[in-house]
């Protein structure tokens, strides 16, 4: 089994006001980037559209905004 890293997600992001305002998708997103193996500690990431739209299993109908 391949061996990962813990990643902290605090119980209030669910009721912090900016985050309850987001769609689900972007709720997912967000998670997804706090959370991903293409970023390290120092935040840098190796981060290309379609390895979000893979590891999400998002197709490429999604409308990208960054």
């Amino acid at each position: 089994m391949a061996k990962g890293r813990y990643t902290q997600v605090f119980d209030r992001f669910w009721d912090d006001e900016n985050i309850v305002l987001l769609s689900n998708d972007s709720k997912l997103l967000y998670l997804y980037i706090m959370s991903c193996r293409h970023g390290n500690a120092a935040g840098v990431f190796i981060l290309p559209k379609p390895y979000i739209q893979d590891d999400l299993r998002w197709g490429r109908f999604i409308v990208w905004i960054f």
